[in-house]
């Protein structure tokens, strides 16, 4: 009788310790699968940037997709120049996210400035208004960003110019071999040739620069 009543007592315990086990490994693999879930990092796959967060497992990433429509601005991939690498870290909160996410695009952008060919004008055009989402963005990354929005409408004028000077050369050589050719118009060429050279010639005029004045209070 005594053995007959052990038995079910030492079942119990087994069915309790088992439980026991499942419970401490579930409460493990919440707690992995929820850390994981908070850690982002960016990725550049297939000519775009990438941003991903983990999974809730305890390992693993996906998109990050929120649900928030000017989140999803700032976070959905976008294209990136052909060149373009990044040092794969991951981040244990967005706000550290959004550091990198600035410090990856003004990099860019900061090329494109200076003129580097492996970033193009548009590209640039396109990391500064990404960057210019980013929701975390403080006054001195704010300035940052007027600062090289500066920079890249300088390179647009010295591209533009760049453009002018070409088309101008182009013309006058256009002229030039109509005259050669026995043009009927070759008075008005010889015009457009003079009127051509006179404005290359012509002394440059800086305009004064435009003061913004302050919001009022």
């Amino acid at each position: 009788m005594l053995e007959q009543s052990e038995r079910p007592n030492k079942t119990m315990l087994t069915l309790f310790a088992v439980a026991g086990v499942v419970a401490i490994l579930a409460v493990g693999f919440y707690f992995l699968s929820l850390r994981n879930h908070n850690i982002y990092r960016l990725v550049v796959a297939e000519g775009e940037l990438h941003v991903e967060r983990g999974r809730m497992l305890p390992s693993g990433f996906e998109p990050y997709q929120p649900a928030d429509s000017a989140l999803r601005l700032a976070y959905d991939p976008i294209p990136v120049h052909s060149d373009a690498k990044i040092m794969r870290e991951e981040y244990n909160d967005r706000l550290t996210l959004d550091k990198a996410l600035f410090m990856q695009l003004t990099g860019w952008l900061r090329q494109a400035t200076e003129g580097d060919t492996a970033v193009s004008s548009e590209d640039g055009q396109r990391y500064l208004l990404r960057a210019r989402r980013i929701p975390s963005l403080v006054d001195e990354q704010l300035r940052e960003l007027q600062r090289l929005e500066a920079d890249m409408e300088y390179r647009k004028g010295k591209s533009i110019i760049a453009q002018i000077e070409k088309m101008r050369q182009e013309a006058q050589l256009s002229f030039k071999r109509a005259i050669d050719m026995g043009t009927r118009f070759r008075m008005e060429a010889e015009q457009s040739m003079m009127l051509l050279n006179a404005a290359a010639q012509q002394p440059v005029i800086i305009p004064a620069p435009i003061v913004v004045a302050p919001p009022e209070p």
